[in-house]
């Protein structure tokens, strides 16, 4: 069959024109055919030599069955394997938001302390300035006092 065909396909390929990694690994598929059809063929000589063991003999019925509930078994330890594992990413996923809003915080928390720091000194000026305009508005009526004193 498809088999037989890609292993001829594979025998005549000429490996040493090719690179290195393509090469080992058309061997590799090819070794395997190889295998995999050895093992059929073992396979279908066991079961021609011993056609009893071929299906299972009625006192064999109920081991059968253990082992067909052991693999329903295993489907019920695989789903709550998947359950944990969807509560481990939930609760990853969780984390990792927490943490970006942590982060956001705190870059809001910065900026606004640096907000705060650049008002207080806008603030401070500003009444610096305020206070420069008083004091020069007070020196200023203070020396047209005195003009006006020296002309009486």
């Amino acid at each position: 069959g498809r088999m037989e065909h890609r292993l001829a396909q594979l025998n005549r390929m000429p490996l040493s024109n090719l690179a290195h990694v393509v090469a080992d690994r058309l061997a590799a598929e090819a070794e395997g055919l190889r295998l995999f059809e050895l093992q059929q063929r073992v396979r279908r000589a066991l079961l021609v030599s011993h056609p009893e063991k071929a299906v299972p003999a009625p006192h064999h019925q109920r081991a059968w069955h253990a082992v067909i509930q052991e693999v329903a078994q295993g489907g019920a330890f695989e789903a709550e394997w998947l359950k944990q594992k969807g509560e481990m990413d939930r609760a990853e996923k969780e984390a990792r938001r927490k943490a970006h809003l942590e982060d956001m915080h705190t870059t809001w928390k910065a900026f606004s302390n640096h907000h705060n720091q650049v008002r207080a000194i806008r603030d401070k000026i500003c009444k610096q300035v305020k206070q420069w305009h008083k004091n020069t508005e007070k020196l200023r009526d203070r020396e047209r006092m005195e003009r006006l004193a020296a002309l009486k």
